[in-house]
């Protein structure tokens, strides 16, 4: 199955505009709101502790449901990066890059393709982060509405119930490991609010961004390594580096 010239060019054209800003000392940064929320501080500081061990797993879901398909809605457009793994799964992509602290160097995937959008509708796949460690999520618009993952080590777990679009209340971290099971509140933010101020703040100061625009091409690359396997019927693909 071919996939859309849009599809398959996100990466470049993500490249392109890092680039250019840099050329012109200009400010850019992925809107992946859900990392300015606490809680993904609380949840990498318990990983660096060694909290659970190694980490070995990551587990993700971001689903809603989208039925019956609209055909004006964006997220089935092709020609405007639609599909599942553009809309939903790149959270997943990004939250595993992001708790392994690695690029993953495979990619398998299966998906359920819908020719008269010429985009997934829905979408299941793994990264593989070398050294036994993989992640896998599954994604999409035919499912009720979740947004979780969990991370799992040699010595237990970490479960974010609420990590990708949490409402601004209270919520609860829960660790489980040798030693009993623990919930560490994180109290309610708009992390939209927060992303707005990082980028305002580095706009004001001159500061570097917490979390540089480049970061955006090692998810882009995996991205279009679940589509090409996808598009295989998921045979493996290969995720050069950087």
């Amino acid at each position: 199955m071919l996939l859309s010239e849009g599809q398959m060019s996100d990466y470049k054209g993500a490249a392109l505009m890092i680039d250019a800003c840099r050329q012109r000392s200009v400010p850019l940064m992925e809107a992946f709101m859900y990392r300015f929320h606490p809680q993904q501080a609380l949840v990498r500081s318990l990983i660096a502790d060694g909290t659970i061990g190694e980490l070995r797993f990551v587990r993700a879901a971001f689903t809603f449901m989208l039925e019956p398909f609209p055909p004006a809605n964006v997220r089935l457009q092709a020609e405007l990066g639609g599909g599942a793994l553009m809309d939903v799964g790149c959270y997943a992509v990004n939250a595993a890059r992001m708790l392994f602290g690695e690029e993953p160097v495979g990619a398998s995937a299966q998906w359920d393709f819908r020719s008269e959008f010429g985009v997934e509708v829905s979408l299941v796949g793994v990264l593989d982060f070398g050294a036994g460690r993989f992640a896998t999520f599954d994604c999409g618009f035919r499912a009720p509405g979740r947004g979780s993952y969990t991370a799992v080590g040699s010595r237990g777990q970490i479960e974010v119930p609420d990590a990708f679009v949490p409402q601004p209340v209270d919520l609860t971290v829960r660790v489980t490991s040798g030693s009993g099971t623990s919930e560490h509140r994180v109290p309610g933010v708009d992390q939209y609010q927060l992303e707005a101020q990082e980028f305002a703040d580095a706009l004001l100061t001159g500061r570097p961004l917490r979390i540089p625009a480049e970061d955006a091409l090692g998810t882009l690359r995996a991205i279009e390594a679940l589509h090409r396997s996808a598009a295989a019927e998921g045979v493996r693909q290969a995720i050069a580096p950087a």
